[in-house]
């Protein structure tokens, strides 16, 4: 990823953080853990720039498929819920 690709996923982790449609007292402790992945996936963002500016292409690598696995997770939450609950 580059530096804009970097800026523009954390705005859409930061969209996903502030514009969820739940209240304080809905939290449930599968929305906890959702929002436990979104807040990790930022450390991994976090991460992969400072890679990036240090030119650590093992570790930027590392840090962008780590990413990719969480955003996996995240955006698969219910299908992967489902697929648990069924076995």
């Amino acid at each position: 990823m580059n530096k804009k690709q970097i800026g523009q996923e954390f705005q859409k982790i930061d969209n996903e953080l502030r514009c969820g449609k739940y209240s304080i007292a809905s939290f449930s402790p599968d929305v906890i853990k959702r929002r436990e992945l979104l807040l990790f996936a930022q450390v991994c963002l976090s991460d992969m720039f400072v890679a990036k500016k240090k030119k650590d292409k093992a570790s930027e690598n590392f840090q962008e498929s780590l990413y990719e696995t969480i955003m996996s997770n995240y955006y698969n939450w219910d299908k992967d819920e489902q697929e648990t609950a069924q076995a």
